[in-house]
């Protein structure tokens, strides 16, 4: 198969085409042919060597994959083949990639596959931030900061959904004000405004 690999720390310039073994599901995993790979921060971060935890080199970057289920390792029966599902992997700018099949999300047919490479990582991250670390209730107030990235964004569209009395989104950059209001908060505010934080005290009265 095919898969983007580096070898050294760096820049776009360290990503190589290359072809290697198709990875084989072993026991409990599934084998996903992938449609589409999320791209994070710490893809980048391993990239570029900024990252903690290194993981050794040469290397498949990728921790997210959508993509239709094609094979199975020993002892698993199912997903069935051609199940859509979305998984966090090793190694998923590739073709194929395995993952755990008691962790793999299956995906309605009416998201796309890029839409759902938002769900593994950021959209766990943002349900998590929201229900067990801020553990947000019914007509609560949330400050919601990066609302416009891709935590951020969804942690709006989520605290709506679960009844957020108040959201408030934060963005360094002006332009992104009027998209953090279309996701659903009911102000958005800039960081580099010197007020932003006595603003945030007086709506949140």
């Amino acid at each position: 198969m095919q898969a983007i690999r580096i070898h050294q720390r760096g820049g776009p310039e360290v990503l190589t085409l290359e072809e290697v073994p198709t990875p084989m599901p072993g026991p409990g995993e599934v084998l996903i042919k992938v449609a589409a790979a999320g791209v994070n921060y710490s893809d980048v971060g391993q990239q570029r060597g900024n990252y903690p935890n290194l993981v050794p080199l040469p290397t498949i970057l990728g921790n997210e994959v959508v993509g239709t289920i094609v094979g199975w390792g020993p002892g698993v029966t199912g997903p069935v083949r051609g199940s859509r599902m979305a998984a966090v992997v090793q190694g998923g700018y590739a073709e194929y990639a395995v993952a755990p099949a008691d962790r793999t999300i299956p995906l309605p047919d009416e998201v796309s596959f890029a839409q759902a490479t938002a769900i593994p990582i950021q959209g766990q991250t943002a349900y998590l931030l929201l229900t067990k670390a801020g553990r947000l209730a019914h007509g609560e107030r949330v400050l919601i900061h990066g609302a416009a990235g891709g935590v951020g964004s969804l942690a709006v569209q989520l605290a709506k959904m679960l009844g957020a009395g108040l959201i408030i989104g934060t963005d360094r950059a002006p332009e992104k004000l009027d998209f953090i209001r279309q996701l659903g908060a009911d102000h958005a505010l800039l960081t580099g405004d010197p007020g932003w934080v006595e603003q945030v005290q007086r709506l949140g009265a």
